[in-house]
């Protein structure tokens, strides 16, 4: 997401979603869960990072930007940030 005025110095966001997937015979318990959900959000992180989707915001001028990564299993889900 681009800021609408560069000039005001607004952060763009970029954000990756995941989604956890488990065979019909898998159950996670919380704990396992969260782990889970935690670890999918960092390979959202390091996605935006791979495929270098910050170079869009910077090629426009944004200069400060905010990488979010969130992992859904259901109505769970967890929320990682990284400030670039």
């Amino acid at each position: 997401m681009k800021p609408k005025n560069v000039l005001e110095r607004r952060e763009g966001i970029i954000f990756e979603l995941k989604i956890v997937n488990a065979n019909s015979d898998e159950k996670f318990s919380r704990d396992k869960l969260k782990e889970k959900l935690e670890k999918e959000c960092e390979i959202a992180l390091n996605q935006i990072d791979e495929k270098k989707y910050v170079s869009v915001l910077k090629n426009a001028g944004v200069e400060r930007i905010l990488k979010i990564g969130i992992a859904f299993f259901g109505k769970e889900f967890e929320v990682k940030f990284e400030k670039e």
